[in-house]
C-alpha cells in the first residue's frame, strides 16, 4: 500500500510539472507577440490529458515591404547623418553608413538564416561559427534571436545620430536607460579604440520591442556603425537597446 501511495504521488507530481511547463511556454509565446501559432500535442502519459503547446511559425517575408523598408531607411539615415552637429561625414561616408544601417535594420525586422549568412559573407566573415551550423541550426538560431523585432514597424521619421568615437577618442553622451546589447564585432577595435583609430557613429532608430515579460515596449535600437585605420569600411560593430526596462526581456537581433 505504501509503494502504491508513493507511485501515485510521483505520477501526480510529474503531471503537475508537465502542466506547469506547458502553461509557462504558452504564456511565453503569447507575451512575445507570436501572432498565429501552430498548436502541437505532446503525447500524454498513461492516465494524463493531452497537453497542447503553441509554437510560433516562421516569419513570412514580404519582398515588396522589405525593399520599401530598405529604401526608406537609407533615405532617413542619410538625412540624419547630414544633421550631425560636429564633423558630419562626407557624402560618400554618409551613403556607406546609410547602406550599412539599412542592411542591419532590414535583417532585424525581416530575419532569415539565408539573409544573415549572406550578410556575413559580404563582410568577409564567412568562416565564423554561424556558417558551420547546419541549415536547421542556422534557422533555429536566427528565429531565437529575432523574436523581439521581427515584423515590427520602425519610426524612421525620428532617426537620430551621434558620435561615440572619433579617431580613437571617445565622445561623451548622456546616460541612457539601456537593457541589452549584442556581442561585439571587431572586438579589438572597441577594446583598444585609440590604438585602432576607432570611429563610430551611432544610429538611433525607434522600434517597438516585443519583450518576454512586459509585452510590447517602446524601444530604440542604437546601431554602432564604425571603422578603423586598418579596416576603413563602415560596418555594424554592435547594437544596443534603449528605453526598455532592464527586466523586460528583449531578444537582441542576430549580430
Amino acid at each position: 500500500m505504501q509503494q502504491s501511495h508513493h507511485a501515485f504521488t510521483f505520477r501526480s507530481m510529474l503531471a503537475l510539472v508537465i502542466f506547469a511547463v506547458g502553461v509557462s511556454w504558452a504564456c511565453f509565446v503569447i507575451v512575445r507577440g507570436g501572432g498565429n501559432s501552430l498548436a502541437i500535442a505532446l503525447p500524454p502519459k498513461s492516465g494524463e490529458k493531452t497537453l497542447v503547446v503553441a509554437i510560433p511559425p516562421p516569419a513570412v517575408v514580404d519582398a515588396s515591404q522589405e525593399k520599401q523598408l530598405a529604401d526608406r531607411t537609407t533615405e532617413s539615415v542619410r538625412a540624419a547623418v547630414a544633421r550631425v552637429p560636429v564633423s558630419p561625414p562626407n557624402p560618400a561616408d554618409a551613403a556607406a553608413i546609410a547602406r550599412e544601417t539599412s542592411d542591419t535594420l532590414n535583417l532585424a525586422i525581416y530575419p532569415t538564416a539565408a539573409k544573415y549568412l549572406d550578410y556575413l559573407r559580404e563582410r568577409g566573415e564567412a568562416d565564423g561559427p554561424f556558417s558551420k551550423f547546419s541549415e536547421s541550426e542556422r534557422d533555429a538560431f536566427v528565429r531565437s534571436k529575432g523574436d523581439s523585432f521581427a515584423g515590427q514597424s520602425p519610426d524612421l521619421s525620428k532617426v537620430e545620430t551621434r558620435w561615440r568615437y572619433i579617431n580613437g577618442r571617445e565622445i561623451t553622451v548622456p546616460d541612457e536607460r539601456g537593457g541589452y546589447e549584442t556581442p561585439r564585432r571587431c572586438v579589438d577595435a572597441i577594446e583598444k579604440p585609440s590604438a585602432s583609430g576607432l570611429t563610430v557613429l551611432e544610429i538611433l532608430v525607434p522600434v517597438p520591442a516585443k519583450t518576454l515579460l512586459k509585452g510590447t515596449q517602446p524601444c530604440r535600437l542604437g546601431i554602432w556603425i564604425g571603422k578603423t585605420r586598418e579596416k576603413p569600411t563602415w560596418t555594424t560593430m554592435r547594437i544596443y537597446t534603449y528605453d526598455t526596462p532592464p527586466t523586460a526581456g528583449v531578444m537582441t537581433p542576430p549580430f
